[in-house]
């Protein structure tokens, strides 16, 4: 018997991706970086979520890198706050907020 899901608005970033196949790569590396809680928390996020084909791309060493120990502590959660802004209701706040994050 199938039981019956929250609706997509009540739900928060983290059960919206692991409910996406193609983002479990994200859900890994969110888990790793110790960010669950932070995107279970208020929001809301607007989050530029990568696809399982875009961490493909990264390569596999590079992968292997960002989700070791090592990595899980200052450069993984780094890249994917990156991905990460306030809600915004048009494009132009979006261009300002990451030409102000670019390193």
């Amino acid at each position: 018997m199938a039981t019956e899901t929250p609706a997509a608005a009540e739900q928060d970033i983290v059960a919206l991706a692991s409910a996406t196949p193609d983002l479990s790569t994200l859900v890994s590396a969110v888990q790793a970086a110790e960010l669950v809680e932070t995107l279970q928390g208020e929001g809301p996020f607007t989050v530029f979520a990568p696809t399982n084909d875009a961490f493909a791309a990264v390569g596999q060493a590079t992968l292997d890198e960002l989700l070791a120990p090592e990595a899980r502590i200052s450069s993984l959660p780094a890249i994917l706050t990156y991905h990460i802004v306030p809600p915004v209701s048009s494009p132009r706040p979006i261009s300002r907020t990451v030409r102000r994050s670019r390193p």
